[in-house]
């Protein structure tokens, strides 16, 4: 109960945005693309901080296009504490202050608006605020010389335990940021430099794939959202009025490409599609221009894609029911739905579980089922299901992963 809020708060920032750029029919669709996700319903009931990290994010960048057009201090220092709570939510964001500098100089370059520089620092500063007070403020403006690294990265050992830092200029420079965050940062730099074993149809190897993100999104979408993906492609390239300026196009395509694009870059390990969710809600604010008809718009045009858009739309929220409430193993059709997802992708893109509980409900249901076995990936053991006792999660990954 504690995610949902995060949940309608990405529904809210969907609905609110795509409102504002292409009216109320589309600001309905990117609700409606938003509420039945698969990705959103599978995870927006789990303790995982990716609904919050993709909500928080998606309001930010929402908060700040408000900023950019109506720049006050009053909204630099509210557009401030959204990069706060999403950077306290996932390491992934901490490509934020460069989307911030990147999108405030494309739009002074397109719109020739002189948006304050020193809002922006304010923005930054109540941003870097947020973030501390997350922390309690421990250890914020240690020098970088005084931590110890495991990543090579930042460590310029091979095998970690340095700073390649220490002993120089740089390293007496205090990092306004909590000790803890950027060890944080450090410690996933390390995992994806070791790499883990990742499982990419019927293919198990050490480390990842730099597709693999593409992939998954392309097996695990409903095709109908593809659908209205190149529907709005059509629409931009063929009729004016579907565009937008350009410097708001540019605040839904850079951010949710980029994050996109750094995900999938890191390569030491492949293993959950939801690491890509936060670019997700830009995608869906573009593509819900599909509902938008001006009243100028001719009637042929109308009734050849009124249709398509209608039946796509109830395909896309059709999948999330029939499916529920197995989303977070949701497989499209390309594929041959669920019931092939496992030959494909494994881990959270599955199952984490959960549906141990409805076998355990099969079995009391057939006891004459025996001997039974099953074919099962996950950290938990499916013997605890009947007998209520945990089990520790070592000897579970070592018996029931391959």
């Amino acid at each position: 109960m504690a995610c949902i809020p995060f949940s309608l708060l990405g529904a809210w920032t969907c609905f609110r945005w795509s409102k504002e750029l292409f009216g109320d029919g589309a600001g309905l669709s990117a609700l409606v693309i938003w509420c039945f996700s698969p990705m959103a319903l599978g995870f927006g009931a789990m303790c995982v901080p990716d609904i919050a990290a993709t909500a928080l994010g998606i309001t930010f960048f929402y908060s700040f296009r408000t900023w950019l057009r109506h720049g006050t201090y009053s909204q630099a220092s509210l557009t401030g504490l959204w990069p706060g709570l999403t950077c306290l939510t996932k390491m992934t964001w901490v490509v934020l202050a460069f989307l911030l500098l990147v999108l405030w100089l494309l739009d002074r370059k397109l719109t020739g608006r002189a948006s304050s520089g020193r809002e922006l620092l304010v923005i930054a500063a109540v941003g870097t605020f947020v973030v501390n007070l997350g922390y309690e403020f421990q250890g914020t403006c240690t020098p970088l010389g005084q931590y110890e690294f495991i990543s090579t990265a930042l460590s310029g050992e091979e095998s970690g335990g340095g700073n390649r830092f220490r002993g120089t200029v740089l390293g007496y420079v205090p990092i306004p940021l909590p000790y803890q965050y950027l060890a944080g940062i450090d410690v996933q730099k390390g995992d994806f430099e070791r790499g883990y074993r990742s499982f990419l149809h019927g293919e198990w190897k050490h480390g990842g794939w730099w597709y693999y993100y593409a992939y998954a999104t392309l097996i695990k979408t409903p095709i109908a959202a593809f659908v209205l993906t190149l529907l709005a492609i059509a629409f931009v390239i063929c009729g004016a009025q579907w565009r937008r300026p350009l410097a708001d196009e540019m605040l839904l395509i850079v951010p949710g490409a980029l994050l996109f694009l750094l995900v999938s870059s890191q390569t030491g390990f492949a293993h959950h599609q939801r690491y890509v969710f936060p670019s997700f809600p830009f995608w869906f604010i573009w593509l819900s221009r599909c509902a938008h008809f001006p009243p100028h718009a001719g009637s042929s045009v109308r009734k050849a894609t009124r249709g398509v858009i209608v039946v796509s739309v109830l395909w896309y929220v059709g999948a999330a029911i029939w499916y529920f409430p197995h989303n977070q193993g949701y497989f499209n059709e390309l594929v041959g739905g669920p019931d092939h997802g496992d030959e494909y992708l494994l881990d959270s893109n599955s199952d984490w579980g959960q549906d141990l509980l409805f076998l355990k409900q099969w079995v009391e249901k057939h006891p004459e089922a025996t001997p039974l076995h099953i074919a099962y990936f996950g950290l938990v053991d499916p013997r605890s299901q009947a007998s209520n006792t945990p089990c520790p999660p070592v000897a579970c990954c070592q018996h029931f992963r391959p």
